[in-house]
């Protein structure tokens, strides 16, 4: 038989939902339809297989959780989130890449939710101000391509 449950909406691309337990099936059929909409979705799952956790998510024990603020995730199916790296800010639950430092600010911590200050009184900041110091205003481009997020 079919039976119709709630869902919770995470993110704009996860949405979460109880499956029914039926004893001796190794597969359940899914629907997803939106209320008003003509559109609706259908997979079928296999019980056994364990989910795979999209980008800005983690996934431990078939448990999904959303990248807190100040952490994200750029990659699916991984078990930890990364600290927002400096010079970005990270302030949503969920992002799979962090978002730049605003002109005008500066970022010099890691895991920063928010700016961690204001420009130097004086200076104009760009995009991704990394450091307050007089130095970080040169043109000279010296920060490391950090391998596992891809970020500067």
């Amino acid at each position: 038989g079919k039976s119709a449950t709630n869902s919770i909406v995470m993110t704009n691309s996860l949405l979460s939902c109880q499956t029914p337990f039926r004893e001796n099936k190794d597969e359940v059929n899914v629907a997803i339809g939106l209320r008003g909409s003509i559109q609706s979705s259908s997979l079928v799952m296999n019980a056994f297989d364990s989910p795979a956790a999209p980008n800005g998510t983690t996934i431990v024990h078939a448990n999904i959780t959303l990248c807190t603020p100040g952490t994200f995730q750029p990659q699916n199916g991984e078990g930890q989130c990364l600290r927002c790296p400096i010079g970005f800010i990270c302030p949503l639950f969920g992002l799979s890449k962090p978002i730049l430092c605003p002109a005008g600010a500066i970022c010099e911590r890691l895991g920063l939710v928010v700016p961690s200050s204001p420009c130097t009184s004086g200076h104009f900041c760009k995009e991704g101000t990394k450091i307050s110091s007089h130095i970080a205003h040169s043109t000279t481009e010296t920060w490391i391509l950090e391998e596992e997020s891809g970020i500067l």
